[in-house]
C-alpha cells in the first residue's frame, strides 16, 4: 500500500512536469500576439510597392513618469534618422535586423517623443519598424511598438522633430505587415491588407482636411503680378539650430548649482550653447530701450529707441570706447520697425503724417537722415495695435506686419489674396480683421493683403527659399472656447487665415478655415527672430531660423 501510493506520487510528479514542459513549448511555439510585433508601417499616401525615393516622418508620443533607462531599436528600408524630444539620437538603415539605440539621457518624466524621418533611396517598397522599451524609477516596463496609432507626413512644416510641434493634421500611420528578422520564416515581412483608418477623437477625417493641411508638394504663392515669387512653399529644409538636427546632447551644458561667491550681478540672465559665445557690446544707459535694429551696408547698427529718435551705432578706432552711439534722425520716432536697403533705410513709426511705413535718406552725405517719404499711411489706435516689422522678400517685395487695430490705406489692392469674409467688411471697408501681412513694392505701391487674423506679430522674416516665419503672441479666447494658448511660430503663406479677431479673440485650431501655429515657443513672447544668411558660422547653421 505504501509502495503504490508513493508510485503514484512518483507518477504524478512526472505527469506534472510533462505537462509543465508541454506547456512551455507550446507557448514558445505561439507566434507574439499583434500588440507585441513590431509593426511595418508607411504613410497611407502610398500604395504598398509603389512607394517612390522620398522621405517620410513619423511622429509617436508617449507618458512615463520618472524614466531611469530607456532604449529604441528600429529597423527601416532604407535609411532613418531618429530624433526623442527634439534631439538627434543617431541614423541606421536596413530591415534584415533591429539597431539598438540608447535613449536614456534624452528622455523627461512626463510625455516624450519620438520621431523618425525615413528616406527611401532605392526601388519601390519602404518602410518603419521600431521598439522603445523605457524603465521607470518602480522598475515597470514600458513599451511601444510600431503601429497605425504613429503619425506621419510626407512634407512637414519645419520643427517638426519636437515635442511643441502641432501634428493635428498628420495622416495616422498605414500599417503594412509585422516585421520580422530576415531568414526566421525565410520571408522578412508577413505582409496583410492594411486595416481600416480609424477616426481619432479631436482629429479630422482625411477628407475634411484637405483644404488647410500642409501641402503635399511644394508650390509657389500666387500673387497677382508676381510672378515666381516663392513665399509660402512648404520649407525644403527645417530650421532650428542645424538642418534637421538640433544640436547634440553633449554640446548644450547642464544646468550647475549657483556659486556662492559668485557675484549675481555678473551672471548671465541665460544659457549659452558651447558653441556659441554672448558679448555685451553696449550698456543700457548708452542707448536706453530699443524696439529693432538692422545692419545698414556698411556694418554700421541703425537702431530706434522706444518712444525716440534712431541711432546710429558704429566702431571706433579708441579701445577704451570701441562703439559710438549717436543720433541719425529723429523725423520719424518709435519705429518698430526697421530695413536698411540700397542706401535707404524703411521704418514704421510715428512720422509727419502718423503712423505708417517710411523711407528715409542721407541726400546730403552728411551721416544723418535728412530726407524723409511717406510711403504709407497707417493709422491706428496705439502703438501696440499699428505697423511693426518690415522685411523684403527673396521676391523683392516689401513685407510689413500691421497690428489688429490698424486702418488699411485705400491703395490695397482688391486682388489681394487674402479675402475678407462678409462679416469682417462690417467692421469697415479698411480695418483687416485681425492683424495682417501687407506686401507692396519699395515705392509703396501695389499694396495686397497676403494674410491675416494675427494677434501682436511683430517681425517677419524669410529663408532663402522665400519662407516667411513670425511670432504670433497668443492670449486668452474671449469665446471661451480653447482658453490661454502660449505663444505660436506661424509659417507664412499666401491667403492665409490665422484666427484672430480682436473682437471675439482667438478662433479654435480646429477651425477648418484657419491654420495652426507649427511651434509653441513657451509661455514667454520672444523678443526677436533671425534667418542667419552668412558664412562666419558653420554650414550647419546656414539659413538657420534663430528665435
Amino acid at each position: 500500500m505504501r509502495f503504490s501510493s508513493l508510485r503514484c506520487f512518483f507518477l504524478c510528479r512526472a505527469t506534472m512536469g510533462a505537462l509543465v514542459g508541454l506547456l512551455v513549448l507550446l507557448l514558445l511555439a505561439c507566434p507574439a500576439t499583434a500588440a507585441d510585433q513590431l509593426g511595418w508601417i508607411w504613410s497611407p499616401e502610398h500604395a504598398m510597392g509603389a512607394v517612390p525615393r522620398t522621405a517620410c516622418h513619423f511622429r509617436k508620443e508617449f507618458t512615463v513618469l520618472s524614466p531611469q533607462r530607456g532604449s529604441l531599436f528600429a529597423a527601416a528600408e532604407d535609411r532613418y534618422e531618429l530624433f526623442v524630444n527634439g534631439r538627434r539620437v543617431g541614423a541606421g538603415g536596413g530591415r534584415a535586423t533591429l539597431t539598438e539605440h540608447d535613449i536614456s539621457r534624452f528622455l523627461v518624466s512626463g510625455r516624450n517623443l519620438v520621431a523618425f524621418r525615413v528616406t527611401n533611396t532605392h526601388g519601390s517598397t519602404a518602410g518603419l519598424a521600431a521598439r522603445i522599451e523605457v524603465r521607470d524609477r518602480n522598475r515597470q516596463i514600458h513599451r511601444y511598438v510600431t503601429d497605425d496609432s504613429w503619425m506621419t507626413h510626407l512634407n512637414p512644416l519645419p520643427f517638426w522633430f519636437t515635442p511643441l510641434y502641432n501634428d493635428a493634421r498628420w495622416d495616422m500611420a498605414q500599417l503594412l505587415g509585422y516585421w520580422e528578422p530576415i531568414g526566421s520564416t525565410g520571408e522578412s515581412l508577413a505582409r496583410l491588407q492594411a486595416p481600416q483608418a480609424q477616426q481619432i477623437p479631436g482629429r479630422f477625417p482625411r477628407e475634411l482636411e484637405s483644404a488647410g493641411s500642409e501641402s503635399a508638394s511644394p508650390r509657389p504663392l500666387e500673387i497677382a503680378g508676381t510672378e515666381g515669387t516663392s513665399l509660402g512653399r512648404v520649407p525644403a529644409r527645417v530650421t532650428v539650430a542645424d538642418e534637421d538636427q538640433a544640436p547634440s546632447p553633449a554640446a548644450v551644458p547642464a544646468p550647475q548649482d549657483p556659486d556662492p561667491e559668485q557675484d549675481p550681478e555678473q551672471e548671465l540672465p541665460f544659457r549659452v550653447a558651447a558653441e556659441f559665445e554672448v558679448e555685451s557690446l553696449l550698456d543700457h544707459e548708452l542707448t536706453d530701450s530699443l524696439l529693432a535694429l538692422d545692419f545698414n551696408e556698411f556694418g554700421h547698427i541703425i537702431a530706434s529707441r522706444e518712444g525716440g529718435e534712431l541711432l546710429l551705432i558704429h566702431q571706433t578706432d579708441d579701445p577704451q570706447q570701441p562703439l559710438k552711439v549717436r543720433v541719425y534722425g529723429d523725423q520719424v520716432r518709435d519705429c518698430r520697425g526697421i530695413l536698411c536697403l540700397n542706401g535707404d533705410v524703411y521704418v514704421t513709426g510715428d512720422g509727419p503724417e502718423g503712423r505708417g511705413l517710411y523711407r528715409l535718406q542721407d541726400q546730403s552725405r552728411d551721416g544723418r537722415l535728412d530726407h524723409v517719404e511717406t510711403l504709407l499711411v497707417l493709422p491706428a489706435e496705439d502703438a501696440e495695435t499699428g505697423p511693426q516689422g518690415v522685411a523684403l522678400g527673396t521676391d523683392g517685395f516689401l513685407y510689413v506686419l500691421v497690428g489688429s487695430q490698424t486702418q488699411l490705406p485705400s491703395e490695397v489692392s482688391a486682388s489681394s489674396p487674402y479675402r475678407m469674409s462678409e462679416r469682417d467688411r462690417a467692421d469697415g471697408p479698411r480695418r483687416v480683421p485681425g492683424g495682417a501681412l501687407l506686401r507692396m513694392d519699395v515705392h509703396g505701391r501695389q499694396v495686397q493683403v497676403v494674410a491675416g487674423g494675427l494677434r501682436d506679430a511683430t517681425s517677419a522674416v524669410f529663408n532663402l527659399q522665400g519662407d516667411g516665419f513670425t511670432v504670433e503672441r497668443r492670449v486668452p479666447d474671449l469665446s471661451g472656447w480653447t482658453g490661454a494658448q502660449a505663444p505660436a511660430l506661424h509659417h507664412l503663406v499666401t491667403g492665409g487665415e490665422y484666427g484672430w479677431r480682436h473682437d471675439a479673440g482667438a478662433w479654435p485650431e480646429f477651425y477648418l478655415d484657419r491654420l495652426p501655429g507649427i511651434l509653441d515657443t513657451t509661455q514667454s513672447f520672444p523678443a526677436g527672430m533671425a534667418v542667419y544668411q552668412h558664412y562666419a558660422f558653420p554650414a550647419d547653421y546656414h539659413d538657420t531660423l534663430f528665435i
